[in-house]
């Protein structure tokens, strides 16, 4: 009779216990209500790379990587990946005074509903 009750009780609690879990995801993402207090709701992408913009440089009208023409890595930064519109323009600098041409970038950067927005367009010239 002991061990019955022992196996009612683990069950029970293990039922409690993910019932309890379960809380938080159900009324936020399913119903629709905030989020109850000491309750966790899970989202996937909830912000990470919100901030990052995708880049294709152009110097005369001709595709040019940047990491080829200043010698910089991909890793360090320096290929596609800047934070805003006004990071390729200054990443543009070194990039005009290296090939003295007509540099222009066309610029995606992530939108707060995880969509690409237009940033910067190829008619915009980037060097003085």
């Amino acid at each position: 009779m002991d061990d019955t009750r022992a196996v009612a009780l683990r069950v029970a609690a293990l039922v409690g216990l993910s019932g309890a879990l379960q809380i938080g995801p159900v009324a936020h993402q399913l119903l629709g209500l905030p989020l109850p207090p000491l309750t966790m709701s899970w989202s996937m992408y909830s912000g990470v790379g919100r901030d990052l913009c995708a880049v294709r440089w152009r110097a005369d009208g001709r595709p040019v990587s940047r990491a080829d023409v200043l010698g910089a890595t991909a890793e360090a930064g320096g290929e596609r990946l800047l934070h805003s519109p006004e990071a390729v323009r200054l990443a543009a600098r070194p990039l005009c005074e290296a090939l003295q041409a007509d540099v222009r970038a066309e610029a995606w950067c992530a939108g707060p509903d995880g969509r690409w927005v237009v940033a910067l367009g190829p008619e915009e010239r980037l060097c003085p």
